[in-house]
C-alpha cells in the first residue's frame, strides 16, 4: 500500500514541480520564484505535519513492543494505530481537498505547446550539460546512500535500542 501511494506521489509531485515553473515563466521579473516557493513551503509545512501527528499519535502500546510501559518517556495510554493514522491522514487531505474543488485551472490555451522533437532534444542538451550530471551523481548516490542508512536506523531504533515513535525524530 505505501508503495502505492509512493507512486502516487511521484506522479503528482513531479508534473506539480513542472507547472509550477511554467508558471513561473509568467511572473514579473521582481517576484519570479514565488510560485514554486509557495507550493514547496505548503509541502514541506505539511511534512512536518505529518510528522507532529505521527510522533504524538502513534505513540501507544498498539505501535510499540507489546511489554512498553507506559509512562511519558516511554508509551502512552493512548494512540493510533497505523490503520487508524491513515484513516486520520486521509481525512485532513480529504478536509483540504474540499477548496480545491473550487479553485480556477489557468486556461491551458495560454501555455506554449511543445512537439516531442523539442522535448527531446531540450532533454539531450540537459543531459550534455556537466552539471546535471553532478546533479545526477547526487541524487542518485544519496538516495542510495540514504536508503541503505535509514534501514540500518530503523532496525537500530526500534529492534536494538528499542526506541518508541515519540523518542526517534
Amino acid at each position: 500500500m505505501l508503495m502505492v501511494v509512493q507512486a502516487f506521489v511521484m506522479l503528482s509531485d513531479v508534473p506539480a514541480d513542472g507547472y509550477c515553473v511554467e508558471l513561473g515563466h509568467r511572473e514579473e521579473e521582481h517576484e519570479r520564484g514565488q510560485i514554486l516557493a509557495t507550493a514547496q513551503r505548503v509541502r514541506f509545512s505539511f511534512s512536518v505535519l505529518a510528522g507532529v501527528v505521527q510522533s504524538l499519535f502513534t505513540n501507544g502500546p498498539t505501535t510499540n513492543a507489546p511489554d512498553c510501559d507506559i509512562s511519558f518517556e516511554e508509551c502512552w495510554k493512548w494512540g493510533f494505530t497505523i490503520g487508524e493514522y491513515y484513516g486520520f491522514m486521509f481525512c485532513i487531505v480529504a478536509v483540504l481537498f474540499i477548496p480545491i474543488c473550487y479553485l480556477k485551472e489557468i486556461d491551458p490555451n495560454e501555455f506554449p505547446t511543445h512537439t516531442p522533437a523539442e522535448f527531446f532534444d531540450k532533454l539531450w542538451d540537459t543531459l550534455k550539460n556537466l552539471t546535471t550530471m553532478y546533479i545526477l551523481v547526487y541524487v542518485v548516490g544519496s538516495c542510495i546512500l540514504t536508503a541503505t542508512i535509514n534501514n540500518a536506523g530503523v532496525y537500530l531504533q526500534y529492534y536494538i535500542m528499542e526506541l518508541t515513535n515519540f523518542q526517534v525524530p
